[in-house]
């Protein structure tokens, strides 16, 4: 139940994303959002995980790989 399995979290305008750093999309005050940026190992701190697609992982791996 990491962010980096979670449907909800995104690299996308993520001011981190060079880093790894992601954002969660279930944070709905875009300021929050933008603030609060979540390695892919976080656990979940909103308790709404849920699991991304297999295709998403993989291209996920393959970002976080480099």
């Amino acid at each position: 139940m990491n962010c980096g399995r979670c449907t909800h979290w995104t690299f996308k305008d993520s001011p981190l994303k060079d880093a790894g750093f992601g954002l969660c999309a279930v944070e709905k005050n875009d300021l929050m959002r933008v603030a609060r940026t979540s390695s892919a190992q976080l656990a979940c701190r909103n308790g709404k995980f849920e699991m991304a697609a297999m295709a998403t992982l993989k291209k996920r791996e393959k970002a976080l790989s480099r």
